[in-house]
C-alpha cells in the first residue's frame, strides 16, 4: 500500500484488511512512488493500492493489478 499525503487513512485501511485476512505491507517512506510501483513489481506483488488525499475524500482507494502494467 501507497499512501500519498494520507499516512493517517493507510493504516486504517491496512488493518481493516488485515482484519479481513490480507496480507498488507504499507510503505511510509518518502520515496517516489515510481521506485515504489518498482519495488512491488520486483517482489512480485499481485496488487497495489494507492490512496491518496483526492480519493480519501471520495472514500474510494485505487487498487494497480501489477500483472496488466
Amino acid at each position: 500500500m501507497i499512501p500519498i499525503n494520507s499516512e493517517i487513512e493507510s493504516l486504517k485501511v491496512a488493518k481493516q484488511l488485515r482484519e479481513r485476512g490480507y496480507n498488507v505491507e504499507l510503505e511510509l517512506g518518502k520515496k517516489k512512488l515510481g521506485k515504489l510501483m518498482e519495488k512491488a513489481n520486483k517482489e512480485r506483488f499481485p496488487n497495489v493500492i494507492i490512496i491518496g488525499e483526492e480519493k480519501i475524500n471520495l472514500n474510494q482507494i485505487k487498487i494497480k493489478e501489477m500483472k496488466s502494467g
